[in-house]
């Protein structure tokens, strides 16, 4: 008899631990994945929190002229009206007569390419037509290099004119952070 409760207890035994235990070990098992999970994420995020720290330091450390120096160079904003300004500006002091510019908005090119997404920046086309001599607009390409904005150059056409006189239609993109 004591044989036969034996079995019968160890058998219960069995299937209490097949019914009940082994599932409730299965979840503690998925349980301590998502705790590690978590941990890695919370790691990450404490890293994360360091890193800003550090940045957010070293911008208060920057003194206003710099950030003002930056501000020009990669605008927070689209402003297409100081380019213009900018732009005609420098013809003028270059001795070029701007005869014609045209802005294109961002708004108003609807395509947003892959590489303004993954950067946050965003991008005016401007072409511009410009007359003067040679050593002027040579003068002008220096200045627009030299400019703090950052204005790359796509494509120059020009048109013989009288004398030293040349019509220099001018291609370029500027940039502005979203």
């Amino acid at each position: 008899m004591k044989s036969v409760m034996s079995i019968i207890f160890m058998g219960a035994a069995a299937m209490i631990f097949f019914m009940w235990t082994q599932p409730i070990l299965g979840e503690i098992k998925l349980l301590n994945e998502k705790q590690q999970t978590l941990n890695s994420a919370l790691s990450n995020f404490t890293e994360f929190q360091k890193q800003e720290k550090e940045i957010l330091e070293k911008y208060n450390a920057t003194s206003k002229e710099d950030l003002a120096k930056i501000d020009k160079f990669l605008p927070s904003m689209a402003n297409a009206t100081d380019l213009v300004v900018e732009v005609e500006s420098m013809t003028r002091n270059n001795g070029l007569i701007l005869k014609d510019i045209d802005v294109k908005n961002p708004e108003e090119n609807q395509k947003s390419t892959f590489e303004e997404k993954k950067t946050g920046t965003g991008s005016i086309s401007v072409s511009m037509k410009v007359a003067g001599p040679y050593k002027s607009f040579i003068s002008f390409l220096g200045n627009l290099e030299k400019n703090l904005r950052l204005i790359e150059i796509e494509r120059i056409t020009f048109l013989a004119g009288d004398a030293d006189s040349y019509e220099y239609n001018v291609a370029a993109v500027t940039y502005w952070k979203k």
